[in-house]
């Protein structure tokens, strides 16, 4: 996965692009279809893709004030349960967590919420989490874009990214409210 952003810099930017971070909402088109291509390319490596697809709207008004808290721990949880980090078959089995540094209130939340499973004894994985610049840490860049491919599909309807990476036989596993209409 390190050399995706490389491959897809220099097909949609040519030789002599600068080898500055790509990130989806900053990206043109033929980025965006250059490193979808490249990761597709690499589908062999990849486990599986897992995201919560949750509308702001549908958490209820009294937890108004935290509901980016609450966005985000529900969307974590479900990463972690479909990564098999809670699954028993799993224990003793090491992974790595690995966010983007410069969030550092997330990095520390991530973190804060790990040990706190790690205390309750809910992970069956042995979970660490690091910090690492995104602009510096190429997978950070590609898994940036595979987030970008969801909220593409759910949030404007433009479905081809995701279509792509579930075609290439990454399995996209999701979980949207009924509410949301559903995938084509």
């Amino acid at each position: 996965m390190a050399r995706v952003i490389k491959r897809a810099r220099r097909k949609a930017l040519g030789r002599r692009a600068p080898a500055n971070e790509l990130k989806w909402s900053g990206s043109s088109e033929r980025v965006r279809t250059a490193v979808i291509e490249q990761i597709c390319r690499d589908a062999g490596q990849i486990a599986g893709i897992s995201a919560a697809v949750i509308e702001k709207a549908w958490i209820q008004p009294r937890l108004a004030r935290r509901k980016e808290d609450i966005r985000y721990n529900y969307a974590v949880r479900f990463a972690m349960e479909k990564g098999g980090l809670f699954d028993s078959s799993c224990r003793g089995r090491r992974v790595r967590l690995t966010i983007d540094a410069r969030n550092r209130r997330a990095t520390e939340t991530l973190s804060e919420y790990v040990a706190l499973l790690r205390s309750n004894d809910e992970l069956a994985c042995d979970v660490t989490v690091s910090g690492a610049d995104s602009a510096r840490f190429p997978q950070l860049q590609v898994a940036d874009f595979a987030v970008g491919a969801i909220y593409a599909a759910y949030a404007h309807k433009r479905w081809h990214y995701l279509n792509a990476l579930k075609k290439a036989g990454i399995a996209v596993m999701l979980r949207a409210l009924k509410m949301k209409t559903p995938a084509p």
